[in-house]
């Protein structure tokens, strides 16, 4: 993250929309009653998912103008580990992701990725595990899910894979893995 003055949200609410908000019965893609132009309506007395949320565009300013959720159509966050980066893409553009900038650059960013770090893209009730070779489409990341990603080797290469620990305890597991209960 560059060092300097923090970037503000000017006029951006795009989280108020893509993010699912527990505490005001939100679901995510829907914007939220309290968004106004100016920002949030109840800011001081909001919810504690909102008030922990970071945009990283906000945060780390190697991420250009065109990062900028208003602009890009998506909003990006860091996992709580911090290994994981979040992309919650505006369903209304649901291949905003794919478009360039950004895409080239997630797949710089993925093949640049230590082992156990991974890029998730949220479209709706879709999620991608975003690798250099491929991007692998998983079960919805809801609440309490876990995602963990990494390569298998096989005769002559590697394959990426990847693991979604649900909530209640079950694990999906995708790109030749077998699913269990």
């Amino acid at each position: 993250m560059q060092t300097g003055l923090r970037r503000t949200c000017e006029g951006c609410t795009l989280c108020c929309k893509v993010l699912r908000i527990d505490e005001l019965a939100k679901p995510a893609n829907q914007m939220c009653i309290h968004a106004t132009a100016g920002g949030c309506a109840i800011h001081g007395s909001h919810p504690e998912t909102c008030r922990v949320f970071f945009c990283l565009w906000i945060d780390d300013r190697s991420f250009g103008p065109e990062w900028k959720p208003d602009r890009s159509h998506f909003v990006m966050s860091r996992s709580a580990s911090g290994k994981g980066l979040f992309l919650n893409v505006d369903i209304d553009t649901p291949d905003a992701w794919k478009a360039e900038p950004y895409y080239s650059a997630l797949k710089r960013l993925a093949s640049g990725a230590r082992v156990g770090n991974y890029i998730a893209v949220s479209v709706g009730a879709r999620c991608f595990a975003v690798f250099p070779e491929e991007d692998l489409e998983v079960c919805d990341l809801g609440p309490g899910c876990e995602i963990m990603v990494g390569y298998r080797d096989q005769p002559g290469a590697r394959q990426p894979f990847a693991m979604v620990k649900v909530a209640d305890g079950a694990i999906h597991t995708y790109n030749g893995q077998v699913y269990r209960n």
